[in-house]
C-alpha cells in the first residue's frame, strides 16, 4: 500500500524516572533499549590483555604497565545498537580516595554525581540514546579500579561511533594551582584534538542559566599538562584523555560550586531540582549532535511530534507540514514534565495542545539559550485566555477539562532556540 508520512515539524522528548543508585551499581548482562534488548561484546581483536574485569555489559579487557599512561591499551567494546550511545560515569568513591568536594565538612561527590547520572539517564534515553552508568564501585573504589574505569569508556570510544561522555560533578571551592577558578567549567581534551562545535552547544545551551543565576562559567578548559606524574591534579587527566584518543566528546562538567549548590538550592540534594536546567541543556546539545553525526532521533526534527498518516501518494513521499499545525503534548503515566524543543525565525510561532482535567495543576516554563525574549501565551479550546502576560512561566489550577493550547513566540529580531518543561498532575 503507498504511504505518506506526514512530519509535523516540531521535537518531543519525554523525560523518564530517576534509577535508584542501586541500579547504576548492578548491571545485567545485556541492557533494554525500547524493544530491542542490545548486546554489549568485547571485540576479539587477536591481541592478548593482561586483564579482564567488571561484569555484565561492563567488562573491559586492556593492558596497563605504568608507562605511557594516558594511552588505553584496549580491547574495542563493541554495542549491537542503531541509537547513539551516552556514557555517564559515577567517578567518586565513598572512602577517602576521591571523595569529591565537601559542604559543612562533608564529602558529597558521590551523592552529587549519582543525582546528575540519574537526572541525564532520564533525559537521554527518553531522547532515544543507549545509555551506560559505569561506577568505580562496580571495578572497586582503589587504584586499579580506577584503571578498569577508565579503560572501560575508553573501549567504548573505540569499539563505536557517536559516543558521548558527560560527568557533572560539583568542584570545590578552594582554589589550587590545578584549579585556580572553581566553579562552573567544562574539562577537556589537552592531548587530542578538540570537538569545538561539540563543546559549543554544550555552552550555547547551559549559559542563560548561568546568567540568571550570576555565576560565572569558565566554559571549556584543559586541565593538565603541568606534570608527567599519573594521579597528580597538575597531570593530564586520564579519564579524559585515554577516551579522547579515540573520540573527543569526553567532558567533565562542573555545574558550580558544591556550596554553592548547598546555598542556591537549600542543599545538595535539592540541587536535583535547581540544576534541572543544566541537565535539559546538556542532554538537548548531546541530542543535537548526535542528529549532526547521522543519528535518527525524533528530535533530529528541528521541532515537533512526529504524526504520520497514510494517504495515496507514491512509495517514500515525505511532506512537510506547516510549524502552525499544533503539535500533541501526551505524558506518561505519573507526574512527570516534558521536555520539547526547537528553533524559531524572528516573530515565528509555535503551537502545541494538551488535554487536561478541571483541577488539576499545570506548570511550564521556557528557556531560551539567549536573553532575547522566547514567551508563552495559553488558552484553552472554549477561548478562555490563561496566559497572555508575554511571560516565560505559568502555574496554577486548570479552571475546565478540554484542550488547552501552548504557544510559544520569538518576539526578538534574531533565530532563536527554545526548551519547553511542561508539567501536569
Amino acid at each position: 500500500m503507498n504511504k505518506k508520512i506526514a512530519l509535523a515539524v516540531a521535537t518531543i522528548a519525554c523525560l523518564g524516572v530517576s534509577t535508584s543508585a542501586g541500579a547504576l551499581e548492578n548491571p545485567s548482562p545485556s541492557y533494554q533499549t525500547g524493544a530491542k534488548l542490545a548486546s554489549v561484546s568485547i571485540v576479539n581483536d587477536g591481541r592478548f590483555y593482561q586483564y579482564e574485569v567488571g561484569q555484565g555489559i561492563y567488562r573491559v579487557r586492556y593492558n596497563y604497565t605504568g608507562r605511557n599512561w594516558t594511552h588505553a591499551d584496549v580491547a574495542p567494546i563493541r554495542i549491537d545498537t542503531d541509537k547513539p550511545i551516552a556514557i555517564l560515569p559515577v567517578q567518586y568513591t565513598t572512602n577517602k580516595l576521591q571523595a569529591g568536594a565537601t559542604v559543612d565538612g562533608a564529602h558529597i561527590g558521590k551523592l552529587w554525581n549519582t543525582i546528575t547520572t540519574e537526572e541525564m539517564k532520564q533525559r537521554l534515553e527518553d531522547l532515544g540514546f543507549y545509555v551506560l552508568t559505569p561506577t568505580i564501585q562496580m571495578y572497586g573504589e582503589n587504584l586499579a579500579g580506577f584503571q578498569a574505569l577508565e579503560h572501560f569508556i575508553a573501549g567504548v570510544h573505540k569499539g563505536n561511533r557517536n559516543v558521548q561522555t558527560v560527568i557533572l560533578t560539583a568542584d570545590a571551592h578552594i582554589a589550587s594551582a590545578a584549579n585556580p577558578r572553581p566553579g562552573p567549567q567544562m574539562l577537556v581534551t589537552g592531548l587530542h584534538p578538540r570537538a569545538f562545535e561539540w563543546e559549543n552547544r554544550i555552552q550555547s545551551h547551559i549559559g542563560s542559566f548561568y546568567r540568571q543565576q550570576g555565576l560565572t562559567n569558565i566554559g571549556p578548559r584543559v586541565r593538565g599538562g603541568k606534570s608527567d606524574r599519573e594521579g597528580s591534579p597538575l597531570a593530564w587527566h586520564p579519564l579524559i584523555e585515554r577516551a579522547a584518543e579515540y573520540g573527543p566528546q569526553i567532558a567533565i562538567i562542573e555545574v558550580a560550586k558544591a556550596i554553592d549548590i548547598a546555598d542556591r538550592a537549600g542543599s545538595v540534594a535539592a540541587g536535583r531540582q535547581w540544576a534541572a536546567p543544566v541537565f535539559d541543556g546538556v542532554a538537548t546539545a548531546m541530542a543535537e549532535h548526535a542528529c549532526a553525526r547521522g543519528a535518527f532521533l525524533e528530535s533530529c526534527l528541528d521541532r515537533g511530534a512526529i504524526a504520520r498518516q497514510e494517504e495515496s501518494e507514491p512509495d517514500g513521499a515525505i511532506a512537510v507540514v506547516s510549524p502552525s499545525l499544533p503539535s500533541a503534548i501526551e505524558f506518561r503515566a505519573g507526574p512527570r514534565p516534558r521536555l520539547l524543543w526547537g528553533t524559531l525565525a524572528s516573530l515565528e510561532e509555535s503551537h502545541y495542545v494538551l488535554n487536561a482535567a478541571a483541577g488539576q495543576l499545570m506548570s511550564i516554563k521556557v528557556s531560551s539559550p539567549s536573553d532575547d525574549p522566547v514567551v508563552l501565551r495559553i488558552k484553552t479550546a472554549s477561548g478562555n485566555r490563561i496566559f497572555e502576560a508575554d511571560g516565560s512561566a505559568w502555574e496554577g489550577t486548570l479552571p475546565s477539562s478540554e484542550d488547552y493550547y501552548i504557544t510559544v513566540v520569538n518576539k526578538s529580531g534574531t533565530t532563536q532556540r527554545y526548551i519547553i518543561r511542561v508539567k501536569v498532575e
